[in-house]
């Protein structure tokens, strides 16, 4: 028997998924929230947060994916303990979908090349730069 391991995630895990997120909340915010927790834009490339236009606001979801296994693991622990202290309660784990060509291409089958021009469309990073 294997023994539980204690970060909840699976050790090539890179993409988290976040649910019970703030309704205020949109990727922008979460990018606040990366750098008040101290960390490097560097470490992500992909952050999505689904938007109902009808109820102009999120769904409660977001998807973070990291360039790797730590900065992953890293995020997850920091929320885990914000939901144990009290600051939030918002729920991580790790995304069915993972990597950043994945999470990419399953947004634009989803929603198509015209999607990345709307607002709430993934926010791509390379090398800590957003790219436009």
């Amino acid at each position: 028997m294997r023994p539980q391991r204690r970060s909840g995630l699976t050790e090539a895990a890179t993409t988290l998924m976040l649910r019970r997120l703030p309704e205020d909340w949109d990727a922008q915010r979460i990018v606040e929230w990366l750098r008040e927790n101290r960390l490097k834009l560097t470490q992500i490339d992909f952050l999505y947060v689904p938007f109902d236009k009808r109820a102009d606001c999120n769904i409660e979801l977001a998807f973070i994916n990291f360039v790797d296994h730590s900065a992953a693991k890293k995020v997850y622990n920091i929320i885990v303990r914000q939901n144990r202290d009290g600051i939030w309660n918002t729920v991580v784990s790790a995304g069915n979908i993972q990597g950043f060509d994945w999470n990419l291409a399953y947004f634009l089958a989803r929603f198509g090349h015209q999607g990345v021009w709307e607002k709430d469309a993934p926010l791509i990073f390379r090398d800590g730069y957003q790219l436009e």
